[in-house]
């Protein structure tokens, strides 16, 4: 699994150097809050890019105290420096059910479940250019939707850097 997660760094990192944009097509981004989560971080990757538009595919993975969410989805930038940004992710969770056991079904008996929940994104990125490359600040509301029932208001404030 170590090789694994090294191997595709180093191709993240290598493609990064290859590309020809003003913008690589990776970046990674720490958040505060997020898809019903107390930390995110998150990748992703640029699939789509036009004047002043774009569009990401992204994958995260978050923590609450005993509840593990892996947001996987993708989000929408309109703007220049100044961009609204859009998106939704579906959410897979590890959930500890003795404290969040309002997005689980009733008839679980087990303390640990999986649960899957929506969460649209809607907010603001900034970016910034910077002598060290490209980065952006974010802050964004995202509720968190149980598939099983359950509500979350969430959101996060977060900086990225493209790689």
């Amino acid at each position: 699994m170590k090789k694994l997660i090294a191997v595709m760094l180093i191709l993240m990192m290598a493609s990064a150097l290859s590309a020809n944009d003003t913008f690589s097509k990776h970046s990674l981004s720490t958040n505060l809050g997020g898809p019903g989560a107390l930390a995110t971080f998150e990748y992703q990757y640029q699939i789509r890019s036009s004047e002043k538009s774009s569009f990401f595919l992204t994958a995260g993975m978050g923590n609450a105290l005993l509840m593990f969410s892996f947001p996987l989805g993708f989000n929408y930038t309109y703007g220049d420096k100044n961009q609204l940004l859009a998106g939704a992710h579906f959410v897979p969770l590890a959930i500890y059910s003795d404290l969040f056991g309002s997005f689980l079904p009733s008839d679980q008996s087990d303390s640990w479940q999986i649960a899957y929940a929506f969460s649209p994104r809607f907010g603001y990125r900034r970016m910034i250019n910077g002598l060290n490359g490209d980065s952006y600040f974010q802050i964004y509301f995202s509720p968190f939707f149980g598939l099983q029932g359950g509500f979350f208001p969430s959101g996060g404030i977060g900086w990225g850097v493209y790689l």
